[in-house]
């Protein structure tokens, strides 16, 4: 079999293509989705404390305290907001990636996920890198939402290795662990057959 090394993009671009996304996301949770994220929370708080200011009607002292209580609980679920809004919008970011083969950066550098052989590969292939690469992730989140704690451990195994992987690329295959596993490589999008 023909390899096709030559055609497959190496590191420098991919981390430059991390780059870019990283900042993409960061700006995204930071300014658009935590801030809505926090209203939300927000909101809910300052109708409760809001509720508890009015029954303390009449009583001053009672009243400060509602109304700090209620100043702490509206900051306190904008801040909640924020911190949910990386994750969330990481899942939702990283999943573009899982359905067409390019994430916004990978799209602007004009690479794209293709299979080893350089053709062009389908969702399936697709979303079984994505879950191989984002393991760590998902085995937290596993271990988040049903409190198997042994999977936060071994999320964290599978993102040093996942690392390490990465690095793989800089090796004449220009592969790493995740692409390798999937049976994937990424191409210049007009490589792609």
């Amino acid at each position: 079999m023909e390899n096709n090394y030559e055609k497959r993009i190496g590191f420098g671009t991919r981390v430059g293509a991390k780059l870019v996304d990283s900042v993409i996301l960061i700006i995204l949770a930071l300014f658009i989705v935590g801030p809505i994220l926090g209203s939300i929370i927000g909101a809910s708080e300052a109708a409760d404390a809001s509720e508890a200011l009015m029954k303390a009607q009449g009583n001053d002292m009672a009243e400060f305290e509602a109304a700090m209580e209620g100043t702490g609980k509206v900051v306190g679920g904008f801040f909640a907001g924020l911190l949910l809004a990386l994750p969330i919008t990481g899942l939702f970011y990283g999943l573009i990636e899982g359905f067409t083969g390019a994430s916004p950066a990978k799209m602007m550098f004009g690479i794209k996920v293709g299979n080893e052989d350089g053709t062009t590969a389908n969702v399936s292939t697709y979303m079984k890198r994505w879950a191989i690469y984002n393991s760590s992730f998902l085995c937290s989140l596993i271990a988040l939402l049903i409190g198997i704690s042994f999977m936060s451990t071994v999320g964290s195994i599978c993102g040093i290795i996942i690392l390490i992987g990465c690095f793989f690329v800089l090796a004449e295959p220009k592969q790493s662990f995740h692409g390798k596993w999937s049976q994937t490589a990424i191409f210049n999008k007009a490589d792609l057959s």
